[in-house]
Order: structure tokens, then sequence, then C-alpha cells
């Protein structure tokens, strides 16, 4: 009886050891996750749909929208990309700037959106000047926490106990910055900002793509030939709003893959 006693004992010790290492390991897990998630000045707090952002976050759009143009920067400032390096101009591959710039919704009604513009610091060897590729991301999420240009700061995103995301937009902008091409990407209506995204709304959508290569050319007051590319969700807008033929800015072409639909990876 004792010798069973004993194997019953030793039996549930190594049970009890072996869920602690389980504990543990999934402890050291989060903890890296939440450190690699970036530091807090380049990665503002949160907004949300219901419009609970804290005073002075940059996502929180100024009430009443001031009249202007569509691409019209209402605030910008610039961040430390979570990945990339030092170099003589800065930052390799880009300089980093999150803006916020005045846009439309479905009806049409002026909207606030923000957005990321990355000027490389690598050469443009291509023909002619430097093209300006504005990039309409793929299904990110409906949190305010996916908006891509907070992914760019974060690198990987985690709230406990299972919200986990990171862009894989990232990789589309890399690939061309890393060519010498400017980017600039939205983050759609309403994600980030205090409104609901309306997920895969055509018009919402080629709106916020197309003023953001206005908001570019107003950031930098550079003119660029400039091209759209779209993935997944950002493979839907149209290269222009419908029934707004002569919306479209000068100099661009659209050139998206056919869309792919995606599970939205990111929730709130």
């Amino acid at each position: 009886m004792a010798t069973e006693t004993n194997a019953r004992s030793d039996r549930g010790g190594r049970r009890i050891r072996s869920h602690a290492m389980v504990s543990a390991a999934v402890f050291v897990v989060a903890a890296a996750l939440t450190v690699g998630a970036g530091p807090a000045a380049t990665a503002p707090d949160s907004g949300s749909a219901s419009g609970s952002a804290r005073s002075g976050d940059f996502y929180l759009p100024p009430t009443p929208l001031p009249a202007g143009a569509p691409g019209q920067i209402l605030r910008s400032e610039q961040f430390a990309l979570a990945l990339a390096v030092p170099g003589q101009d800065g930052q390799i591959p880009a300089n980093a700037t999150r803006i916020m710039y005045l846009s439309a919704d479905t009806h049409g009604t002026p909207a606030a959106v923000t957005g990321t513009y990355l000027e490389p610091t690598l050469a443009w060897t291509g023909p002619g000047p430097r093209p300006l590729i504005a990039v309409a991301p793929g299904t990110q999420g409906q949190g305010d926490q996916c908006a891509p240009s907070r992914g760019f700061a974060e690198l990987v995103h985690y709230s406990f106990p299972l919200d986990i995301w990171v862009s894989y937009e990232m990789i589309t902008a890399y690939s061309l910055l890393a060519r010498g091409m400017a980017v600039v990407m939205t983050d759609y209506h309403g994600l980030g900002t205090p409104a609901v995204h309306d997920y895969v709304n055509r018009a919402a959508e080629a709106h916020a793509v197309l003023d953001s290569i206005r908001a570019a050319e107003s950031l930098t007051a550079i003119s660029r030939p400039s091209a759209i590319f779209g993935y997944s969700q950002g493979g839907a807008p149209p290269p222009r709003p419908p029934n707004s033929m002569a919306s479209t800015p000068p100099n661009s072409i659209y050139a998206a893959p056919t869309p792919e639909r995606r599970p939205r990876t990111c929730e709130r």
C-alpha cells in the first residue's frame, strides 16, 4: 500500500510541476509580447468607437472639423518605426510621419481619417522622379488598435489575455521602401478614430485611399507620380468613388490584385 501511495504522490507531484511550468511559460511569453509592443511614446493610446479617447490623443479628431479640401492635413507627428536602423539621413528604410487628414465617409460627409506617410531614405534608381505608392491595406480588424499606423510603431500589439495582432502590411510597405518608393498608407474611415469602421465599404475606402495621396502631397509639398496598390480588403476600393469621375488625383494609376477576403485578425 505504501508503494502504491508513494507512486500516486509522485504522479500528482509531476502533474503539479508540469502545470506550474506551463503557467510560467505562458507568463513569460505574455511579458515578452508586452515588452515588444513598443514604447508608449510611439504608440498613442487607443481611441474607441464610442468616442472615449483621452484628451490629447492623436486619434481624436478636432471638433468641429475645420472646413477644407480633401487631403488637407489636420494633424501630423513624426515617430520612430518599430523596425528600423539609424542612418545618415534618418531611419532606414524611411522616416515616418503619422497623419490625420480630411476625407469623407460613404455619404460624402467630411470626416477625419488617419494614416502613415513614409519618406524613404534609400535612393530611387528607377526612371523619372521618385513615385508615391498609396497602399490600401488588407483586412486588419475592427478594433481601433488594428489601425495600420499603430502597427508601424508597435510591431506587435498585445493586451491581456488574448488580444494579439501583427500588421502584415508592413511587409508591403517595406518592400516598396526598399526600392526607394515613397509610401502612404491609410487607416480607412473609423479605424483608429472614434467612429465605427465601415468594413469593405467601397465608397468610404476609395475616399480614404485617394485622399491619402492628396495628404502626402500636402505634407511634403511634392507632387509625384502616384499609384494605388491594394490587397484583400484593399483590393475592393475602385480608383475613384462611385459617380465621382473627376475625383482621382492627377498622375495616379490603380493597381490591385484580385480581392481576397481574410478573417479578421484583431477584434475589440
